[in-house]
């Protein structure tokens, strides 16, 4: 029996053929580790660690490559975000990063995710970066302005093939600040030139700066995977800008195609204050740690938890979650957690709410053995969701 992904790039279910025979690459759009990981991590990152079992299950030889970003991704304001929290703890950023990346590997460990292959850095592989960006600019795909380095999107015909957006209706300015330098208000940045107040900075033939955000996985990506591979993975929110610009500067600097299956994982959705279902996130602070859903429910010993993962089937990763539709997974108040940079004020979060009721039947029948009432409830989720 063959295997059929939904591949969003062509929104639609094709049968899975692998570069080469029982050898997979995979990528997926790691966190950055400017904060601790929270619910809508642990979804995502489950998702694709199933993926992965499965696909090693099955006889496969998975090279799996997460990367963790530290540098380069931006607010809408412009401001580094490892940086932002550097200074609002009076920390080094490295400080921040190892702080933080420590963490979501251990809870990672604690719900039974396991480590990718590879874990590269960004901060890393600047000078693979720079290397590519390099090449964009020598095949005329890339531009430099004032110390700092845009991709021409109008320059690429294939520019918005996998979020079907078209360059006038895109956003002037999402993720980076707008600046006049920029010859088109779409073009994305490859290299920004540092501020004096700017941290984290390298050298490069433009002068001294940082890369941008998209940049890193591609380059990243290509050093482990080659320019073309089998899955790019990742949460369905980064496909504009963040994906399509990985395409893009990968397939122009490689002349290749880039990933030939994407599976992007749909959102944990929280209601908002007038209970509208809203992603849950770092930025809208409505979020519930791992740690603190960890402290009510213990993946090894609690059967709520290990029934949930167990009817988490790998067909359905890309649908949205709405949490208002989940049993009670009731998250404990926020308190005060010891680190090296006494970060012991975190606000208090709304209460989180997980697996849904079929998930808790599941689980109280794994509880007690009952593997067919089990297979029933797990049926009963596949059912209830419409195929991708």
């Amino acid at each position: 029996m063959s295997l059929m992904i939904y591949n969003v790039l062509g929104r639609q279910k094709v049968e899975f053929v692998p570069l080469e025979p029982e050898r997979i690459g995979m990528y997926v759009c790691g966190p950055t580790v400017q904060e601790y990981s929270h619910l809508g991590h642990a979804k995502t990152y489950i998702s694709f660690d199933v993926v992965v079992r499965w696909l090693r299950a099955s006889g496969y030889d998975v090279l799996y490559v997460q990367n963790i970003t530290d540098v380069g991704h931006l607010l809408e304001s412009g401001e580094d975000r490892i940086l932002r929290k550097a200074s609002q703890l009076q920390a080094k950023p490295m400080q921040i990063v190892e702080h933080y990346a420590r963490h979501y590997f251990q809870d990672m460990d604690t719900l039974g995710v396991q480590r990718p292959d590879i874990s590269p850095r960004a901060s890393a592989h600047v000078p693979e970066q720079i290397k590519m960006i390099q090449t964009l600019i020598e095949k005329e795909y890339a531009y430099v302005a004032n110390g700092s380095v845009y991709f021409d999107v109008t320059s690429a015909p294939g520019y918005g093939k996998l979020s079907n957006r078209r360059i006038d209706q895109q956003e002037a300015g999402t993720r980076e600040a707008i600046r006049d330098e920029k010859h088109h208000a779409e073009d994305f940045a490859l290299w920004k030139r540092a501020e004096p107040e700017h941290i984290l900075r390298w050298d490069s033939p433009w002068g001294e700066g940082f890369p941008g955000w998209h940049i890193e996985c591609s380059a990243m990506a290509k050093k482990y995977l080659g320019a073309t591979f089998d899955i790019h993975g990742g949460g369905v929110d980064n496909i504009f800008p963040h994906n399509e610009s990985e395409i893009v500067q990968s397939e122009c600097a490689n002349d290749a195609d880039f990933a030939r299956y994407w599976m992007l994982v749909g959102s944990l959705n929280v209601p908002d204050q007038f209970g509208i279902p809203t992603k849950m996130s770092k930025s809208l602070g409505n979020y519930v740690t791992i740690k603190d859903a960890l402290e009510t429910y213990r993946p090894g010993g609690d059967p709520h938890v290990r029934a949930g993962r167990a009817l988490h089937q790998p067909g359905h990763v890309q649908r949205g979650v709405d949490a208002r539709r989940a049993g009670r997974l009731g998250a404990p108040q926020q308190r005060g957690v010891a680190c090296a940079f006494a970060d012991r004020q975190r606000p208090r979060r709304r209460r989180g709410r997980g697996l849904h009721r079929t998930a808790r039947q599941g689980a109280h029948s794994l509880h007690r053995g009952d593997e067919r009432r089990l297979q029933r409830a797990a049926g009963r989720r596949r059912a209830a969701r419409p195929h991708a």
